[in-house]
C-alpha cells in the first residue's frame, strides 16, 4: 500500500513538528502524519474500510502524549463531522476520544463495567500511557487486552513508556503481538526528554 502524504491541515496545525529537530523526534512526527494521511484517504472514499493502530513507545518527555493529542485534535476538527453521501444527506459525527489510561483504570476499578464496550465503538481512540498503572493482580492487563482485541481494524493511537518486550512481560504477550499485526505500526523511539536541561551545568 502506498503511503499517502501527510495532510497539510495536520502539518500546519501541529506545534510538534515546528519544535522537533532531533531525528528520533522527527520520526515520531512522520509516523503520526502518515497515520493522519491514511485517515484522510479513508474518509474521502466511498468505503472507509478498516483502520489501523499507531503505537508510540519511548521514555517520558519524548513527546508521545503531545503528538497523540494533536492527532486527536486534528481528527475531530477535520473529520469529526461529515455529511452522509447516501440519502438522506444528514450531518453525522465520528467519535474521537483521548483518555489517559490512569483515568480509565480508575473507572474500571470503580465498576464502570460498560466502559470497554463503549470504547470499542469509538471511531478514533487515543490511549495515553498504557502500562503505567500498578496492576498486582493482572486485572487491568485483562481489561486492556479485551479493549484492544475489540479495536482491531479501528483507528487507535497508543502511547507507552514500555518497550515491546516490557509490554509482553508486564501486560500480555497477546497485546504485544497485536501492536504490529496487519497494518498496525509500533514505533519505539529513543528521543531524549524534551524537558531535560540542555548543555552542561551553569
Amino acid at each position: 500500500m502506498e503511503i499517502p502524504p501527510i495532510p497539510a491541515t495536520f502539518s500546519a496545525a501541529t506545534t510538534f513538528r515546528k519544535s522537533a529537530t532531533e531525528p528520533e523526534r522527527v520520526a515520531l512526527y512522520v509516523a503520526a502524519g502518515e497515520l493522519c494521511g491514511e485517515i484522510e484517504q479513508a474518509v474521502s472514499g466511498d468505503d472507509e474500510g478498516e483502520g489501523r493502530w499507531l503505537t508510540l513507545a519511548g521514555a517520558s518527555g519524548c513527546g508521545k502524549t503531545h503528538l497523540a493529542r494533536e492527532i486527536a485534535v486534528w481528527a475531530e476538527r477535520h473529520h469529526g463531522c461529515y455529511r452522509r453521501k447516501s440519502p438522506p444527506e444528514i450531518m453525522q459525527t465520528r467519535s474521537v476520544r483521548f483518555y489517559a489510561c490512569s483515568e480509565l483504570a480508575r473507572r474500571l476499578r470503580d465498576g464502570d463495567y460498560d466502559l470497554i464496550e463503549k470504547l470499542a465503538g469509538v471511531w478514533l481512540l487515543v490511549l495515553d500511557d498504557i502500562g503505567a498503572e500498578r496492576d498486582p493482580n493482572g486485572y487491568l492487563a485483562e481489561q486492556w487486552y479485551a479493549l484492544l482485541n475489540a479495536r482491531l481494524g479501528k483507528w487507535t493511537v497508543i502511547t507507552t513508556n514500555l518497550s515491546a518486550d516490557q509490554i509482553s512481560e508486564r501486560l500480555d504477550e497477546r497485546i504485544r503481538s497485536r501492536l504490529w499485526r496487519g497494518r498496525n505500526v509500533l514505533l519505539e523511539s529513543n528521543a531524549t526528554d524534551w524537558y531535560a536541561p540542555k548543555g552542561g551545568a551553569a
